[in-house]
């Protein structure tokens, strides 16, 4: 078989979500001699880093993005640069590496706009977007999933529209769970409501292109949704049936976001001990794998209130000071995101630009005023410039 035929197969593999079996092909065209030179090599990390990626291998994937991106940087091969950059964000933002994680977001999207890689700058917005979902602000993430979807509909690029259509169904329901805890039932059933209408799109499309990891992200995301709507024997009926399918087709972090989704559902619906077993399952695979930090971060989170629920002071206080150290860590990652954003004003002056043509009003409430940031964090830009 040819460096062709096996590079071919592996991005149809990728389209299909069929990461294993993508790697294998990627693998055998790094691998013969004398085929792959220097401007097929680059691609092709990026390309083998994004299955991966799929395949929960995070540590692995940076390692091939950062050594893609030595290729294609003397290359001056553009496009793979910005993927490599968006691939390593993606895969820092599962590690709970945040602040990296928005630099590698903003520098593929700043490379994307300055040379108008129209698809790129899409994706860049769509991981600006989850960078700030995982940071905790759904409201400017669900505004740069919003602008990204506006693009990649100009590119007609239905695989990336699938992945913004579903972050757009997490963002809207971060926005729901926190109309929640503010008391406000209105805004929260509409936020309910437009989270439903995103994944629903997302799981057609999917269904349509035969993308099944993207099937399963956007089913495990429904049931979450349909679990909050009251529908809990449906939503458990999907979760199982996700995690049945994730394992078949060996979608390990997708698996256990799906066994989280699973263990509160059955704690919402009093079985309360049922719940923990799942948890704590789920809890032993993730610290023995080091990563996927926010996934473990909300665990000890459900843990410590299972724990209460059941009377069991002892027990919720040690998931209480794990899941405290976890967000602090996640309220500093947040803190730095801030600051970058109002040091690095010119990635951020492009973001407004691309967002005025598709949105008549954001809320850009993270966006302080230079003066502000630095009355707060004067002692901390100076270091966080360096490390850049």
């Amino acid at each position: 078989m040819s460096y062709l035929d096996d590079f071919d197969l592996a991005r149809l593999a990728l389209k299909q979500g069929n990461y294993a079996h993508g790697l294998r092909h990627v693998n055998q065209a790094l691998g013969l001699p004398g085929r792959t030179g220097e401007f097929e090599r680059g691609p092709l990390l990026v390309l083998r880093g994004q299955m991966l990626w799929g395949l929960a291998r995070f540590d692995e994937a940076i390692a091939d993005a950062q050594e893609a991106l030595q290729h294609c940087e003397r290359q001056l091969a553009l496009p793979c640069q910005s993927d490599a950059h968006l691939l390593l964000s993606i895969a820092y933002g599962d590690l709970g590496l945040h602040d990296q994680a928005l630099i590698e977001a903003t520098t593929g999207f700043s490379l994307a706009m300055q040379h108008r890689l129209t698809l790129q700058e899409a994706m860049a917005m769509n991981r600006l977007g989850l960078c700030y979902l995982r940071l905790g602000d759904c409201t400017l993430g669900e505004s740069f999933l919003l602008n990204s979807l506006s693009l990649m509909r100009e590119c007609s690029e239905s695989h990336e529209i699938v992945a913004t259509l579903n972050n757009l169904g997490m963002a809207a329901c971060g926005s729901y769970e926190r109309s929640v805890e503010d008391g406000d039932p209105h805004i929260a059933q509409l936020a309910l409501d437009r989270a439903r209408r995103y994944v629903s799109q997302a799981i057609n499309m999917a269904r349509r292109e035969g993308h099944q990891f993207r099937v399963l992200s956007s089913e495990n995301n429904l049931a979450k949704l349909m679990g909050q709507a009251g529908e809990t024997v449906q939503a458990e009926r999907l979760l199982r049936n996700c995690i049945a399918r994730a394992v078949e087709h060996s979608y390990a972090a997708l698996e256990r976001r799906a066994r989280y989704n699973l263990g509160c559902l059955l704690i919402a619906q009093d079985q309360t001990q049922q719940g923990i077993d799942e948890l704590r399952v789920l809890l032993a695979d993730l610290i023995d794998k080091s990563a996927m930090e926010p996934l473990r971060r909300v665990t000890h989170a459900a843990l410590r209130d299972a724990y209460k629920k059941l009377g069991m002071p002892v027990q919720a206080t040690d998931h209480e000071q794990q899941f405290s150290a976890l967000e602090a860590r996640r309220v500093q990652a947040l803190d730095d995101a801030r600051i970058r954003l109002a040091v690095s004003r010119l990635v951020m002056d492009q973001a407004l630009a691309v967002a005025e043509k598709v949105r008549s009003a954001i809320d850009m409430r993270l966006l302080w005023s230079a003066e502000e940031v630095l009355d707060k964090v004067q002692q901390r830009i100076e270091a966080i410039n360096t490390a850049t």
